[in-house]
């Protein structure tokens, strides 16, 4: 039957109109009855047998409903979750309650009362042969409504909801009106409510009810929740919104809250809940509350989208044994559901709670060993015994243009797409603007000079300019922490850190990081040998590997990333040696001038060996390093 049809029916009995009543004197909002009245009016209209979603998008521009989350999800999304979850026909899915926390006009739940319709009706026959079973058709519809929950901030949207779970169900309205012309479906269980406001929410369910939680909650960064919104979070009873959150986090933790124990979740969510630090405190939460039983890559899947999805699939589960012995399963929404990966759950506490979904079994014991067995950068820049320090260089645009304030009487950086002081609000004009880095060292000057790194290669400077050392507030930091120091380049060179050796002084932008060994308990433990590791296959493979994405394979090098990579410090008379020889091939890289590519290529592989002595790297592991390099 065409949507026309349906909707035309629905109107002649009354039923929408009832239900907009319901929401009328319901909904704490004021309903915009003529934008109802107009979708209601183009679906007794429509030919087609299209989702009201579809039709209900078309009639609200998109940056309306993205402030609010609405986005609508595709039917083959939601199948897929659906299957994921196992809630279909086929399995027991008799009287299990399910919810949608931010359910829209339905897309989630018309999909789940149609799979619990045709659960149902397995067991009543051919229903055209008008056998009388109406007592068992309004029993199928009363169990469906007392078992399919949904939350909607917008009255339109839960108006809509109701429309379309009739609609699913308007196969069985009409059987009993053939016996029954009384009848009055029911209204659904689709409040017109905040989620954010869990005591108006505990009015009407209860956490530890629902055997399935399921929707696409709204992808809405802190800076983009209204002033409210941002109000009730904070005064309501969350965990998981300190710092920089996103809404759909609060939905995960709402999700499992009101989970019973080994119930189920599914949601399609950003995939910046892998390993985004903003998102640490979700992902312990789901770690410390759920077996997580599945993630799926699905990539960009909405209209004018930016974000990148994933699936997530996760079990209550209040049994720590448990938890830890679970294994998710990886893999890319395809249609399949067959696993490409498998991760044991106990491994994401090591990983620091990331979801590292693109590490094999080998990869994960290759981390394993190394986070267990040697000490961060960053916890031997803590120690007494070693006094080392990494830090950012002159912090300059690009182009290293600055201005001169003249309330302030000091220089600073010009700002992107602004002309006022970033320290007093004072505009500036042209005539204040100029430049303090030069191809070319002037020689009629009375301005302090000094080298400026331009182009950095693995073991070499390329090039570099000349700045000015001496113009009042720009933030220099300390000189002496560019001269006799390892530079650590932010971008990769071939898939590989990239890092060199200067002694004398030269200054860098802020795309370099200066790593300076000042003392060690070790002589050999110096700047050449530290370039010596950094530079090595193995700590380039322990990078990619730990803070990569399915998406990119070697994500730019942020100052907190190096602080966290595992330095082994030579102990020994025997990795005194080791270490020895290991810098003696760094030189030979630094100092020798060009160099062919074997000689290179040989070099390099002698100092991965080196390395490898001193990490004590199996045989096996070398070579499955080596030959992950090969297929990069």
């Amino acid at each position: 039957m065409k949507i026309s049809q349906d909707i035309n029916i629905l109107v002649k009995k009354g039923h929408i109109q009832k239900i907009v009543e319901h929401y009328s004197k319901e909904s704490g909002e004021q309903i915009d009855k003529s934008l109802l009245q107009e979708t209601i009016k183009k679906l007794m209209k429509n030919s087609n047998k299209l989702d009201i979603g579809q039709i209900y998008i078309n009639n609200i521009s998109y940056n309306k409903r993205k402030l609010l989350g609405e986005i609508y999800t595709p039917k083959r999304i939601v199948n897929y979750i659906l299957d994921l979850i196992k809630f279909k026909p086929g399995v027991l899915i008799h009287n299990k309650r399910i919810i949608d926390l931010s359910c829209g006009s339905g897309s989630f739940l018309i999909q789940a009362v149609n799979r619990l319709k045709s659960y149902y009706k397995t067991g009543l026959g051919d229903l055209e042969e008008k056998n009388n079973q109406i007592t068992k058709v309004k029993s199928i519809i009363k169990t469906i409504a007392e078992n399919i929950y949904g939350i909607d901030i917008n009255p339109i949207a839960c108006i809509l909801c109701q429309i379309n779970i009739n609609m699913a169900l308007i196969d069985l309205y009409q059987y009993i009106w053939d016996f029954d012309k009384t009848y009055n479906p029911p209204v659904f269980k689709i409040y017109n409510l905040n989620s954010f406001n869990l005591n108006s929410l505990n009015d009407y369910i209860d956490n530890n009810s629902f055997d399935y939680v399921i929707g696409n909650p709204p992808y809405l960064f802190i800076r983009s929740i209204s002033s409210r919104n941002k109000e009730l979070i904070k005064s309501n009873d969350f965990e998981t919104n300190s710092g920089q959150y996103d809404s759909y986090q609060l939905f995960i933790e709402l999700g499992i809250r009101y989970l019973r124990n080994n119930g189920l979740l599914g949601y399609i969510i950003p995939d910046s809940i892998l390993a985004l630090s903003n998102r640490a405190i979700i992902r312990r939460y789901i770690y410390e509350n759920t077996k997580l039983k599945a993630i799926s890559i699905v990539g960009e899947q909405f209209e004018n989208s930016v974000v990148s999805n994933i699936i997530l699939i996760l079990q209550k589960e209040q049994n720590k044994k448990k938890r830890n012995e679970n294994i998710i399963h990886i893999n890319k929404f395809n249609g399949s559901i067959k696993s490409e990966n498998k991760i044991k759950q106990s491994m994401l506490k090591q990983w620091n709670y990331r979801y590292l979904i693109n590490l094999t079994e080998t990869d994960a014991t290759i981390l394993s060993y190394l986070n267990a067995s040697f000490p961060k950068l960053e916890d031997l820049m803590e120690m007494d015994a070693f006094n080392i320090n990494l830090g950012r260089g002159v912090e300059l645009t690009k182009e290293g243009e600055i201005f001169f304030c003249n309330s302030c009487e000091k220089f600073y950086p010009v700002p992107r797409n602004k002309n006022k002081c970033i320290n007093c609000g004072v505009k500036f004009g042209e005539k204040d603007i100029e430049k303090i880095i030069f191809t070319q060292k002037p020689k009629l000057s009375t301005e302090y000079y000094a080298p400026y790194l331009y182009t950095l290669r693995r073991y070499k400077i390329k090039d570099y300019k000349y700045i000015i050392t001496n113009k009042s507030g720009i933030n220099y930091k300390n000189l002496s922490n560019y001269e006799d120091r390892v530079i650590i380049r932010q971008l990769n060179q071939g898939n590989l850190i990239c890092a060199s050796y200067f002694k004398g002084l030269m200054l860098c932008s802020q795309s370099y990081y200066n790593l300076k060994v000042k003392d060690s308990p070790n002589s050999q433990f110096d700047n050449i040998f530290m370039l010596g590791l950094l530079n090595s296959h193995l700590l380039s493979f322990y990078f990619i590997k730990s803070f990569s994405s399915y998406k990119k394979l070697f994500k730019r090098i942020l100052i907190q990333k190096l602080k966290e990579l595992p330095i082994k410090v030579p102990r020994t008379q025997k990795e005194s040696q080791i270490s020895n020889k290991l810098k003696k091939q760094v030189e030979k890289l630094l100092y020798a001038g060009d160099i062919g590519d074997n000689e290179y290529k040989e070099t390099q592989a002698q100092i991965d060996e080196y390395v490898y002595e001193l990490y004590e790297i199996d045989e096996n592991y070398r070579s499955y390093i080596k030959q992950y390099f090969k297929e990069l």
